[in-house]
This record gives C-alpha cells, structure tokens and sequence, in this order.
C-alpha cells in the first residue's frame, strides 16, 4: 500500500516504535551510484564506522547491486567490474537497542540518503518485506496485514493512497533469506508459487540472474556497447491485461539517446534514473534510436504501466517480473517478458532489439 506524505519528525518515531513489535529486521544500502570521488570517501568513512557500531546487530552484508526496489540489476549481458560491485554493501541488522538509537537518529524517512547515511530502508519480518522505501524518490509502501494494522498507521500519521486496507497475498512480497532462519531452496526445484513470482528467486541469487525450471531468467539487461549506434526494437507480440512496455533507465551514461530526427531524447549528466519508455499503445512495429556511449550502460527493463494522479509512469517492480533471453544473431536478442499474474509461459511481452550498425 503507498504511502502519500512524508514520514518524519514525531510519525516516524511512532513508526519505528510499532516496526520494533512487528518486524525483526532493517535493511540498509550503500552505493557509490551518482557520488563524486570526494563524496564516495564520506560514504566509505560513514559506512565503516556504521559496521563497527552495529557489528554486533549484523545478520549479513553483501556486494551486490540487486536489493529490494531496486534501482541497479546486474544485466545478462556484461557483468559490472567487480571493483565497482564491491562497493556495494546491501546490509541486513536485527531490531535491537543498538539499531534503534541509530534510526532514531536522522527522523525523516527521505532522508536517509548517501554519503552521510545508508539508504533506501526496508523493515522485514520473517524473510519477508513488510516495508520498502526509495529515499531519493520519496517512495515509501507498506504491506499491512489485516485491517486493524492500517486503521493503527493511520492513527499514528500515515497516509495510504488506497482508501480502505487492501491485502497483499505473501506472494507478493519481497523475500530475502538474511540467516534469520533456515529459508534457502534448490531454485531449479521451486514452485512458482513458493517462489513468491520470482522475487525471491532473484533474492536469493542476490543478484539479477536466478535459475528456473533448469532456465536461466533475468531481472533486466545491460546495454554497455560503446560507440554510436542505432538500435531497433521490434514489438513482437503482446498477451497481457495490463498495459506493459520497456524501459531504458541510463546509469552513469557519458553519452546520449537520440530518435532518428536527431532529436536527443535522453542524455548523461542529467541523473542517475532518468528514462526513456517505449508502451504498448506508442510503441512502433520497428522502433529505432541511435545511442552514443561513452562509457556507463542503460539498463533495459520490462513492467507495466500505471496511472498517478493523471499521470502514467513506468512500474518495473512486479514481483512476477522477469525475462528469457534468446540470441538470435550477433546483433540481435529475443525477449520473452512475464507479467504480474501467477504463470511462467513468458509470453506476456515479447520483443527484439537489434543493433543495426
């Protein structure tokens, strides 16, 4: 369920108190994504005296660029150089005093941001998300459990986009295995369902590959071609109730996203996250960009879309999300996308792209 309002000041203490009786763990992360040299420092020095403080408090740290609601996947194509992944510490902490005092300590839930804090919190009970956030979005969801849970956040200051409680089926949710207790499962033997989609699947890789049914499936893809050159995408077929579509989100891109007019469509410098979004209902049969890479990679992902407030935006966190990767040439790949209902044909989107010259 989305959270509409900020959380912070005397809210957010209230929350944390209620997440102390509800969850047993928090999940931190630190990245350099979008850091200057001087600011990666600050991080590194911040992060290392926070392992110190809550060394004891620690259920596991990984190197890893896949978290919950992440904005990062490792692709299927080239992986990222390692020494860039270890710079990533996705960290998991059980409820304690020790914790407590240390998120008690910067009140406002968008706030918890890189270099002077870890980021994007999440609270977990029992390997499973119960609360999820992206703090440089100002993203926040809750997964309430039963009626009385949602009237008691609201009473506490917590405003729900949805206007009555609206249950999300287990599932649904995020899993992670942090130690906790003992979850971990053959991926090759794993039901759909037990799989929660295949959210856990990916969790449990800790990364953007997880095996299926003896198949590899993936997360999202990484272009990282360098030089010019125009690329096509090629609607192949669509079979799902919900409008679904691509997405290019540019990382770190030294560079830029052109159509054919020349027109520049998307470019570096312009931040981490932003996006260019090929839909259903506007996609071209041969839909045909030319990139300029210099160095950093675009991530290509596969969701749908949805409506806000009168505006549609890309929503690439389904946990049923996933992709098949089929090489067809040199230059050219076959997707085939699963959707948000419970079913693995992976043939809910299927699309090509092509590197032309």
């Amino acid at each position: 369920m989305i959270i509409t309002n900020e959380i912070k000041d005397e809210v957010y203490e209230k929350l944390i108190n209620y997440v102390f009786n509800k969850c047993d763990a928090v999940m931190f992360v630190s990245h350099p994504l979008g850091l200057t040299k001087d600011k990666i420092k600050i991080l590194d020095e911040n992060i290392t005296v926070l392992k110190e403080k809550l060394k004891l408090s620690n259920y596991k740290i990984r190197h890893s660029n896949h978290w919950v609601y992440s904005a990062v996947y490792k692709g299927p194509g080239e992986d990222l150089p390692s020494e860039l992944e270890q710079q990533f510490n996705v960290m998991f902490y059980k409820l304690d005093d020790k914790v407590k005092e240390y998120l008690l300590s910067n009140k406002d839930l968008y706030n918890w941001l890189n270099p002077e804090y870890p980021e994007d919190i999440s609270f977990f009970k029992n390997g499973y998300c119960w609360l999820r956030s992206v703090s440089h979005e100002g993203i926040c969801d809750i997964y309430c459990e039963n009626e009385e849970e949602y009237e008691y956040l609201r009473s506490i200051g917590i405003r729900f986009r949805e206007k009555e409680f609206t249950p999300t089926p287990i599932d649904k949710l995020y899993y992670e295995d942090y130690g906790l207790k003992n979850t971990k499962t053959d991926n090759k033997e794993i039901s759909l369902k037990e799989a929660c989609g295949f959210n856990r699947l990916f969790g449990e890789a800790q990364g953007n590959v997880a095996i299926y049914k003896n198949e590899k499936i993936y997360l999202s893809y990484i272009y990282q071609t360098k030089g010019r050159h125009t690329v096509k995408f090629k609607l192949i077929y669509s079979n799902s109730d919900a409008e679904r579509g691509i997405s290019l989100l540019k990382h770190h891109l030294k560079g830029n996203i052109m159509n054919t007019k020349g027109e520049i469509i998307a470019k570096g410098g312009g931040g981490v996250y932003s996006n260019y979004d090929f839909f259903e209902s506007n996609w071209k049969e041969n839909e045909e960009i030319i990139v300029n890479l210099e160095d950093g990679y675009i991530k290509i992902t596969n969701g749908k879309f949805k409506m806000s407030r009168d505006v549609r935006f890309f929503d690439p966190t389904d946990v049923w999300q996933a992709m098949k990767v089929e090489k067809i040439s040199p230059t050219k790949l076959r997707f085939y996308c699963n959707d948000t209902v419970l079913e693995d044909d992976f043939d809910d989107l299927i699309f090509e792209m092509e590197i032309l010259d």
